[in-house]
């Protein structure tokens, strides 16, 4: 008998029967997301702003228009006003999708600056704003150019003022994502080299507007294979979505659906193409059209979901969501007790901000807390991983709960837990 053993002959690992749960968890940074528009230079509406707020989702998209800044340069009103506006979100709690750009309407040709000089400049004071205000800023879509900011229908379009604007916007804190609409651009933006997208440092992702609103989903793919497209073209639908997913694994990509009565897309094909693409994110209002059907839907697949509205099954599944899918408990060295948990991503996508995962012993008179870095973040869909400790007691309460590093937040756990997000996963006896 190994002597260090000897202690733990008579311990017992009680382990609970855990099941995910279908309750929604309002994880951060992940799943539908409300829009608000602000005008800048127009008083917000705030009763409305109040009135759409929704407490149940974590995301929030904040689109700025500043096409009445097309002939001059954002000012200290300009930057208070947007400041004012973040302010309020902030003490909500909410993550932010940013998104600055010249026209809401439709109309960018109309409305983007003559002179690419300005928009550089203009970029240059998003750039400062971002910063400014980073704390609660997730991902920033856009170089300000196109109608609705997505990128298409402006005068500024070209590779090179689009790498030009991405070098001003490379300042842009760490902590805070860039998206461009179309994996071409994020290609173009490359410079030809073709590692890059896929590099954590990289730090741009893709937002896909056009989510089911044709084939190609409205240009996003091509109608040639990569080979005769060349590198900075957009390419066949499947071709695509294997460099989306490559992308995903470092950078989150979201959008928002478009209905097509002439086009349709089964249960399953619509799931393999959110969970290929690897979405965070999605607009939870557009198009409402689109996602009514989806609600309409039963999903067919096995497990607790089956017969579940589709709607439901997809913001279940948007970005990440963790499943502990086994614990265990054994005696370690130096009179310690090994106590562990397997931990699955069943989402679509990995966690993009770091996160902590604690592991506990609780008996009503002691507690052991053991914190454990690094180990949840860019865990891929389907990936699992073993987070575990080594413990002093050897009996008690084991529980397990997860928060985001950055700022403390709950990250839940799809399983009943109690209001720190706890989940119980076992109790350790000790039978001596």
């Amino acid at each position: 008998m190994i002597p260090f053993l000897s202690k733990f002959r008579k311990n017992k690992f009680e382990k609970n029967v855990l099941t995910e749960s279908k309750s929604e968890l309002n994880n951060p940074s992940r799943g539908w997301y409300k829009m608000f528009y602000f005008d800048v230079g127009e008083e917000p509406d705030w009763e409305k702003v109040k009135r759409d707020s929704d407490e149940s989702r974590s995301l929030v998209m904040l689109f700025f228009d500043i096409g009445k800044a097309s002939e001059r340069e954002l000012d200290k009103e300009d930057f208070e006003y947007i400041r004012n506006v973040f302010s309020y979100f902030e003490n909500r709690g909410n993550d932010i999708i940013l998104r600055i750009a010249y026209d809401h309407f439709g109309k960018a040709i109309e409305r983007e600056p003559n002179s690419f000089n300005l928009v550089k400049k203009h970029t240059e004071s998003v750039t400062k704003i971002i910063n400014d205000n980073k704390k609660n800023i997730f991902v920033y879509q856009g170089v300000l150019l196109g109608n609705w900011g997505e990128m298409h229908t402006s005068k500024h379009l070209t590779k090179e003022k689009m790498r030009s604007i991405h070098e001003i916007l490379k300042s842009v804190d760490e902590s805070v994502f860039l998206a461009v609409r179309k994996p071409s651009q994020l290609r173009i933006l490359c410079h030809g080299r073709e590692d890059l997208p896929f590099k954590k440092e990289f730090r741009c992702g893709i937002y896909n507007d056009g989510l089911f609103g044709s084939d190609t989903d409205l240009g996003t793919y091509g109608i040639h294979d990569s080979k005769n497209a060349g590198y900075e073209r957009e390419w066949l639908k499947e071709e695509e979505k294997e460099f989306i997913h490559s992308v995903s694994i470092a950078a989150p990509v979201g959008g928002e659906t478009v209905n097509n009565d002439e086009i349709s897309f089964s249960c399953d094909e619509i799931i393999e193409t959110l969970s290929k693409t690897g979405i965070t994110y999605l607009n939870c209002e557009y198009d409402r059209i689109l996602l009514d059907k989806w609600k309409g839907i039963r999903y067919t697949g096995s497990g607790i979901w089956n017969n579940e509205s589709l709607y439901d099954y997809i913001g279940a599944h948007l970005g990440y969501r963790f499943i502990i899918s086994k614990a265990y408990a054994r005696p370690a060295k130096n009179d310690s007790y090994l106590i562990g948990i397997t931990v699955l991503n069943a989402g679509f996508a990995p966690i993009y901000q770091d996160a902590d995962v604690y592991l506990e012993i609780e008996n009503g008179q002691k507690n052991e807390t053991h914190k454990i870095s690094d180990v949840l973040n860019l865990l891929e869909s389907g990936e699992s991983k073993n987070v575990e400790a080594a413990f002093d007691m050897n009996e008690g309460t084991v529980r397990v709960y997860a928060k985001r590093a950055g700022d403390g937040r709950i990250i839940k756990f799809a399983h009943d837990c109690d209001e720190q997000g706890r989940v119980t996963v076992g109790i350790l006896k000790c039978l001596k």
